[in-house]
C-alpha cells in the first residue's frame, strides 16, 4: 500500500508498506511501524484536517451547520442512556463530539496527539489532554470513553483500552468505532478501498478481534453494530481508484467534500447492502465493565 500524498510542499513520509493478519486475533496491522516522525508530518499536515464547520476555531460556525452536525453525531455516536455524567473522547480531533456532548449535559473531555487539533478544541473550551497525562486521570471516573476512529491509529491498541478500562464507572460504557476491512467496499475496490491510508491507520480490528481485547482487558463486549450513518467512504474509493488511473492528484479534502455532499444518496445505499447481508465499512462496539 503506498503512503497517501498529503500536500506536494511539506515533505511526507514515502515508499510502500505491508500488512498482514495475526492468527490468534484475527487483526490486521503493519508488518513494520513507521517511525514517529514519520507519522508527526502526516498529522500536523493541513490537509490531514478536514473541518465540516467553518469558523470552528474561534466558534463563528454557522447555525445551521452546526445543528446539521450536531444531529449527524447524535444519530450515528449515540450517548448512552440514562442522565449524563462525564464523558471522555479519546482521539477528540477538534473536538466536534466533545460539542455535540456538552450541548446534551455532558461533561466532556479530549485527549488528543495532533496539537493543531488540540488547539482548537481547546480554542473552544474544553479540557484536551495528552495521552502522556491520561495516567493522572482517576478510577470509575467516566460514565462514557469513547474512541472514534482513533484506536486504528495507536500502536498499541491492547494497551490503551487496559488503560481507559480502569477508568469506566461502574455503569460505564466504552465506545469504539473502526473501519473494516471484512465489508463491501474493500472486496470491491481493494487497494483503493478508503480506509486502506497507510501508514495512519496501523492496523484493522475485527470482531474477533475486539472480542479478544474485551477478554484481555476485563471487559464485556455488550453490543457490535453497524454505522450506517457514515457510508462516505465508497465516494471516497472511487476517487482513489479515478485518481490512480487518470493520474490526477486528488485532494485529502476534496475527496471529503465530494463524499459529504453525496452522503444523501449514499445512506439509502449503504441500508441496502446490509440488507442484502453486507457488514458496512464502519463498526461501532460498546464495550462494559464486568459485574
Amino acid at each position: 500500500m503506498r503512503a497517501e500524498r498529503l500536500r506536494r510542499d511539506r515533505p511526507t513520509p514515502s515508499g510502500e508498506y505491508r500488512y498482514q493478519r495475526c492468527g490468534r486475533c484475527d487483526a490486521t496491522f503493519l508488518a513494520e511501524l513507521p517511525p514517529a516522525g514519520d507519522l508527526q508530518l502526516y498529522y500536523e499536515s493541513d490537509a490531514y484536517h478536514f473541518r465540516p464547520l467553518p469558523g470552528s476555531r474561534s466558534g463563528g460556525e454557522a447555525r445551521g451547520l452546526v445543528w446539521a452536525r450536531d444531529l449527524h453525531l447524535a444519530l450515528s455516536r449515540p450517548f448512552p442512556p440514562g442522565p449524563p455524567g462525564a464523558l471522555l473522547d479519546f482521539g477528540c480531533g477538534p473536538g466536534d463530539y466533545l460539542a455535540c456532548a456538552r450541548r446534551r449535559g455532558w461533561d466532556a473531555i479530549g485527549v488528543e496527539w495532533s496539537h493543531e487539533s488540540g488547539e482548537e478544541a481547546r480554542a473552544r473550551g474544553f479540557r484536551v489532554l495528552t495521552e502522556d497525562e491520561i495516567a493522572a486521570l482517576p478510577d470509575a471516573r467516566f460514565r462514557a470513553i469513547s474512541m472514534i476512529h482513533s484506536l486504528e491509529h495507536h500502536p498499541r491498541p491492547l494497551e490503551v483500552v487496559t488503560q481507559l478500562a480502569r477508568m469506566l464507572a461502574p455503569d460505564g460504557s466504552l465506545l469504539v468505532e473502526l473501519p473494516m476491512l471484512d465489508c463491501f467496499e474493500f472486496a470491491l475496490f481493494g487497494r483503493h478501498y478508503s480506509m486502506i491510508q497507510a501508514p495512519l491507520h496501523l492496523q484493522f480490528l475485527s470482531d474477533r478481534t475486539m472480542a479478544f481485547v474485551a477478554e484481555r482487558t476485563g471487559l464485556v463486549l455488550t453490543e457490535v453494530r453497524n454505522n450506517l450513518w457514515s457510508p462516505v467512504h465508497f465516494v471516497w474509493s472511487v476517487l482513489n481508484w479515478i485518481e490512480e488511473r487518470s493520474g490526477l492528484s486528488i485532494s485529502r479534502s476534496a475527496k471529503n467534500v465530494a463524499s459529504a455532499v453525496l452522503f444523501p444518496l449514499m445512506l439509502p445505499l449503504a441500508w441496502l447492502a446490509t440488507l442484502g447481508g453486507h457488514p458496512a465499512s464502519i463498526r461501532q462496539y460498546v464495550l462494559r465493565r464486568r459485574s
